[in-house]
């Protein structure tokens, strides 16, 4: 499995898609995060180098419900829908939506229970980054950041069963978590 974050102009990554497409062509599962707010201006650009590769390849990061509206644009260009990645703010207060608050029981409940919406977009997954932990002054510290990414996206995952109880378990695919300082401690 091929898995890339990228957090560059979207011109960058042109440069992968023979790769990306060489190595789907040898069986390997490719996923592509784009980790930047997609601006309407770049869904059209991202769902054209989606309509390149594999249904199931491209995800974005999410943390505001108005987003959706025009990201629904990938599919109709790309043919699959988009992933979506919620970026989660787990501790650090400067990215991501706060779980438990009403923004972000408004935006599950528009990929989850919309219909107009969430047909859209397959699978949700979550997101934390602890960009915090780049003022870590040891090796463990930098390590417990993780583990309160982790809880943090448990507790969402919780909050989204508790709000959707019949489509969430078959919705959440993945928890994303960790910095540059956490993975580089272990």
């Amino acid at each position: 499995m091929i898995h890339i974050l990228w957090c560059r102009p979207l011109l960058k990554p042109r440069h992968l898609l023979s790769y990306l497409i060489k190595a789907q062509d040898r069986g390997k599962s490719v996923n592509v995060l784009y980790g930047l707010p997609v601006p309407p201006s770049t869904v059209q650009r991202l769902a054209y180098f989606g309509k390149r590769l594999l249904p199931g390849s491209v995800s974005v990061l999410v943390d505001y419900h108005d987003q959706l509206q025009h990201l629904k644009k990938f599919e109709e260009i790309s043919g699959y829908p988009l992933g979506i990645f919620i970026k989660v703010d787990t501790a650090y207060h400067r990215a991501g939506i706060p779980r438990g608050s009403v923004e972000f029981s408004k935006l599950l409940t528009s990929l989850l229970d919309d219909e107009d919406v969430s047909t859209h977009f397959k699978p949700l997954s979550l997101y934390s980054h602890a960009g915090h932990s780049y003022g870590a002054n040891s090796a463990s510290q930098a390590m417990d950041l993780p583990i309160e990414e982790i809880d943090g996206l448990r507790e969402a995952s919780q909050i989204i069963k508790k709000l959707h109880p019949t489509t969430a378990h078959q919705q959440l695919s993945c928890l994303s978590v960790g910095a540059t300082p956490s993975a580089t401690s272990i």
